[in-house]
């Protein structure tokens, strides 16, 4: 079943970007992203799956007890999606607040 980007782009916060278990976290990344995929972040670029799961593994150790929040409804027009979100400690308004281009 083919899904919104909206939709896709949730899933990825929600299911990659907080996936705290690491089997379902690699499932997720299996089925939303391209095996090539490129996650930009200050970081750096992260190129490929196995990249993009490591770099999630070490926000969780980096950032302990933070969470990806959705703020607002996700949207997509012509293939273009975006998502606003937060990074924080669950249950505060404190933290990062961004907003998701793809």
């Amino acid at each position: 079943m083919e899904q919104s980007v909206a939709k896709i782009i949730e899933r990825n916060l929600l299911e990659v970007f907080n996936g705290r278990d690491a089997d379902r976290r690699r499932q997720a990344i299996d089925e939303l992203w391209d095996k090539d995929g490129v996650f930009i972040d200050p970081g750096g670029v992260h190129e490929g799956v196995e990249e993009i799961n490591a770099i999630i593994e070490l926000l969780f150790t980096q950032f302990e007890g933070y969470v990806f929040s959705v703020r607002g409804p996700g949207q997509s027009m012509h293939g273009v999606g975006r998502l606003p979100w937060s990074y924080g400690r669950p249950m505060t308004l404190s933290g990062l607040l961004a907003l998701t281009l793809v």
